[in-house]
């Protein structure tokens, strides 16, 4: 393996550590083949033994521990990642649940302002009704008035003919009373000086007598007799 001069040099001059930037032909360290002593620096020289050999081989231990802090640190942060993104994932549900509960709410309040249009309707549906009903109250209070107003007229017209009538009773002279006459002898036998057609009270083949009334008394001649089938007693005429 060859390992240019220069490039220690370089190395040398840049006063960086052999292990910090391998040679690019060996990849493990500085390869010493045919090299000048003069040509190494004090840093580099400590590390020759012989000029055909490999003066340096370095220890992978410091890159063991490197690798694995890093991978450790890679582990840390694959646990950060997860725990973010079941974070992520948390509030991914947590959008979705507030984002349900949105729609439902704001299908609640769809329905809310329907309902609340529907009565603000049926409400003005109302207004309209009772408008018409006042109207129609007052309609039938004028007619109501008018009606009141014709009876009192009525009422005035009835009293003053009442009155008229009693100054024109009061104004002519009343008929002397006339008596009546007896009330029972009546509703048999009829008015006075009509005689009944019949023989109902005094049986069959017999002829009713005559009676004369003078002013609402019974004047009777000939002999005293009772007529069958009454319960009073008559003066017969003849």
């Amino acid at each position: 393996m060859w390992c240019l001069t220069e490039y220690i040099q370089d190395k040398v001059k840049a006063n960086a550590s052999p292990t910090a930037i391998p040679c690019p032909s060996c990849k493990v360290g500085f390869s010493i083949v045919k090299i000048m002593e003069q040509s190494v620096g004090p840093q580099i020289r400590q590390y020759l033994i012989s000029p055909i050999r490999k003066v340096y081989i370095p220890d992978d231990n410091d890159l063991k521990e490197e690798c694995q802090r890093v991978k450790d640190e890679l582990h840390t942060s694959q646990i950060a990642l997860e725990e973010a993104q079941g974070q992520i994932k948390t509030h991914q549900n947590r959008v979705e649940e507030l984002s349900d509960m949105l729609r439902m709410e704001k299908a609640s309040r769809e329905v809310e302002n329907e309902a609340h249009r529907g009565r603000t309707d049926a409400l003005s549906q109302l207004q309209v009704a009772m408008a018409q009903q006042q109207t129609s109250n007052a309609e039938k209070d004028a007619e109501i008035q008018v009606l009141k107003a014709s009876l009192e007229e009525l009422r005035q017209a009835s009293q003053v003919r009442e009155n008229t009538q009693s100054r024109s009773l009061q104004s002519f002279p009343q008929p002397p009373p006339q008596p009546d006459p007896d009330p029972p002898f009546q509703s048999q036998f009829g008015p006075p000086n009509q005689l009944p057609v019949g023989t109902f009270a005094f049986g069959s083949g017999q002829q009713m007598p005559e009676y004369k009334f003078v002013v609402g008394k019974e004047v009777a001649r000939g002999p005293k007799s009772r007529a069958r089938g009454t319960s009073r007693y008559f003066r017969a005429v003849g």
